[in-house]
């Protein structure tokens, strides 16, 4: 899977080739991102796998979250976040099969940070799947 992370680290990545982390707009990292499933032999006309991650300071907040989601056709898996322990220890991952595209990367960015914002999270970004 293609990994997407809007708000994460900038810090280079030690092979830069496949790094999409250098980016100025949110847009433009979905750009890329569509770039290298492409790249990677990916026909984008077909549906895949969509995973976004949204993180949220409680279960109740991601459960909330995740009761927004499911009714738009998102399976939702709540869980406690991988790592560290940090302001946003719980993890909404929400999946989706669509046709990836800028203009569905941005509706979902939209969707995603808003609820991050009702709820007091963070979101983390996409990847999608390199073959349907």
């Amino acid at each position: 899977m293609i990994l997407r992370r809007l708000f994460g680290s900038r810090e280079p990545q030690p092979d830069a080739s496949q790094s999409v982390s250098h980016y100025d707009t949110p847009d433009e990292g979905d750009r890329l991102i569509i770039e290298q499933l492409r790249g990677m032999g990916a026909d984008l006309s077909e549906p895949r796998e969509v995973l976004h991650y949204l993180y949220l300071p409680t279960r109740e907040a991601a459960d909330a979250a995740g009761d927004a989601l499911s009714p738009r056709g998102y399976a939702v898996d709540v869980r406690p976040a991988a790592g560290p322990p940090g302001p946003n220890p719980w993890l909404c991952l929400a999946t989706i099969e669509e046709v990836v595209s800028v203009e569905s990367a941005r509706t979902s960015r939209e969707t995603f940070t808003a609820l991050a914002a009702t709820h007091g999270g963070g979101y983390d970004g996409w990847e999608a799947a390199g073959t349907p």
